[in-house]
């Protein structure tokens, strides 16, 4: 049934934008506009930010909480809301449109706000260190001929190749990606791996053996190039990914207390490195593992989320605040500092794109509730989170 709530109608806007939308709601959503012009014509104008940019701007003079009560108030009666049903449209859709993000978060207060932010992304600091111990940073060549193997950096993108066809004994290769950086790598095979900030990945030159083996410290989306003969495995901590051509995300930092592993696309199966239990997912389905007791829980999930962030945002599904902060801090190169166990009790759902300066994003967590922050050169100090129950 189409949406008639403003509100959640912008939000299925927004992630038909971002093509975060399912099949099906976006075939509803797309018969819902064919046959409203009026809304149409919204949809078509949505690319005009000026104005709503000042709208923001007025809006930002009230306080939010106050604004979110008047707005629940005021959209009820549905008698009254037939004129102004565009104009909350127009507005609730450009609002989210404008920034990219529609965020919810729901807290011990009960309080949902809407929260806007945007990104800018870099790439300069990645390094590559060579089979032959030589440390080469990539934003300072564009080609390179070592470790038995061609190495083109071009846009963001390292695509290696090895030279001389298929080598006796090729080594091991490693791309550091930074914090607050993000890196994409074409293997020699074919396959492709985007790394999230704060990755490291392991490959050889050329793949020889009877696998296609590489190793995962922190985030990374692979696209496997299909060899039926030669299946491709991922070491991410304790586990191991088997995969022959298919598309999943593997989340697996070392300060992380679970590791994901999400499946869009194909087949894979993880494998615990000391238990040797094998688990097989398909499309939809996520593992969350624990690497501290080796507990799993398989769940479906909507895996748009997970690999969210190689479209630039981070998305998050009923997230605890402290996961999400670390995140922000991990994007910023920021330890964080949690100081008042009141703030383990608020959960976020939603996406995220991330502005320049971390500051910003922070003030927008702070319009939530009693939290506050304070970053200096290294760290996000969270002040205190007042308990207004």
């Amino acid at each position: 049934m189409p949406d008639r709530n403003p509100h959640d109608l912008a939000e299925k806007i927004f992630l038909y934008k971002m093509d975060l939308l399912g099949p099906a709601e976006r075939i509803v959503l797309e018969e819902q506009i064919a046959a409203d012009p009026k809304l149409k014509e919204i949809f078509d104008e949505l690319k005009d930010t000026v104005r709503t940019q000042n709208e923001l701007d007025q809006m930002a003079q009230f306080d939010p909480k106050a604004a979110y009560t008047e707005a629940l108030r005021s959209v009820h009666p549905v008698s009254h809301l037939y004129r102004m049903r565009y104009g909350l449209i127009a507005a609730a859709v450009a609002l989210v449109l404008t920034f990219g993000i529609l965020f919810h978060m729901q807290s011990r207060w009960g309080v949902e706000s809407d929260i806007l932010i945007t990104q800018q992304d870099t790439t300069n600091g990645v390094q590559l260190v060579l089979a032959t111990g030589e440390t080469v940073r990539m934003d300072t060549i564009s080609a390179l001929r070592a470790a038995e193997a061609e190495f083109e950096n071009s846009n963001g993108v390292l695509s290696v190749e090895a030279l001389g066809g298929v080598l006796s004994s090729p080594g091991n290769n490693k791309i550091i990606v930074p914090y607050k950086k993000k890196y994409q790598i074409v293997l020699a095979d074919g396959s492709k791996v985007y790394l999230n900030a704060g990755s490291t990945l392991t490959f050889p030159s050329a793949f020889t053996g009877k696998e296609r083996r590489v190793q995962l410290e922190g985030e990374g989306f692979f696209e496997i190039a299909s060899m039926a003969d030669k299946q491709f495995v991922v070491e991410a901590g304790k586990q191991q990914i088997h995969v022959h051509g298919t598309v999943f995300n593997v989340k697996a930092y070392g300060d992380e207390p679970y590791h994901y592993t999400t499946l869009m696309e194909g087949k894979i199966s993880l494998r615990d490195s000391e238990s040797q239990k094998e688990l097989f997912l398909k499309p939809g389905h996520q593992l969350e593992y624990e690497p501290s007791t080796g507990h799993t829980i398989l769940r479906s999930v909507n895996p748009a989320i997970a690999s969210s962030w190689t479209k630039g945002m981070l998305a998050f599904d009923d997230t605890p605040m402290d996961e999400i902060l670390r995140q922000v801090g991990r994007w910023y190169n920021l330890e964080v500092a949690l100081t008042d166990q009141a703030l383990h009790g608020i959960s976020a759902t939603g996406k995220i794109p991330l502005y320049p300066d971390v500051n910003q994003v922070l003030r927008k967590f702070e319009k939530l509730g009693d939290a506050r922050f304070q970053t200096t050169a290294q760290r996000i100090n969270v002040m205190h989170i007042k308990n207004t129950q």
